[in-house]
């Protein structure tokens, strides 16, 4: 239920398949729905931040929001180069809802999140069946991305396991992501998330 960079005051967008960011309409990526921030289990969203993938409280902390629902950060580590360069963590949180995996993290402005296939593999987003969605956020306004396009940039993810509620989303990736005139490296990205509950 991911969805593509937004910053939005209906806090409404499409799913991680679409096309352009702002494009709206339903669900992709498997079917998933549109989500509504306020609405149902996303009561708690009150504005959207860096992505839609982020929702943040009235005074800025740091919740994910798969789609535009909140969930607290979690332990775990998540570690990455972002062009060579280490990106230092701060906040991490990581769900399960149906067959993807949504794991985001916060570096101070910087946001990575992952949107994944939930079943334990390797996946390469060479392969036709691959609909994972890897997003990098340099500041609220500049974003770089790795989905459904002709040509995909290339990227290599393994889930190595998905635990219940309390226990650990354990995995790697790496990926290129692309702006609107540069690419950015994401490389020995590695991740051991405590898995919220969702929603």
């Amino acid at each position: 239920m991911l969805l593509v960079m937004a910053v939005c005051g209906a806090c409404s967008g499409s799913s991680p398949a679409a096309g352009a960011p702002d494009s709206g309409g339903g669900g992709g990526g498997g079917g998933l729905p549109t989500p509504h921030c306020g609405q149902g289990f996303c009561s708690e969203c009150v504005g959207c931040g860096v992505s839609s993938s982020l929702c943040f409280g009235e005074v800025g902390w740091f919740t994910l929001g798969s789609g535009q629902c909140t969930a607290a950060p979690v332990a775990g580590a998540f570690d990455v180069s972002v062009d060579g360069t280490g990106f230092a963590t701060e906040q991490v949180a990581g769900v399960v809802d149906g067959s993807y995996v949504e794991i985001v993290a916060r570096s101070g402005e910087r946001t990575i999140a992952l949107l994944l296939p939930s079943a334990p593999g390797t996946y390469d987003c060479a392969s036709t069946g691959f609909g994972g969605v890897v997003s990098y956020f340099e500041t609220t306004t500049r974003g770089f991305f790795n989905r459904i396009t002709s040509p995909r940039p290339a990227c290599t993810v393994t889930i190595t396991s998905v635990g219940p509620v309390g226990g650990r989303i354990v995995g790697s990736f790496s990926a290129t992501v692309a702006g609107t005139a540069a690419s950015v490296q994401l490389g020995a990205g590695t991740f051991n998330v405590e898995r919220a509950a969702f929603p």
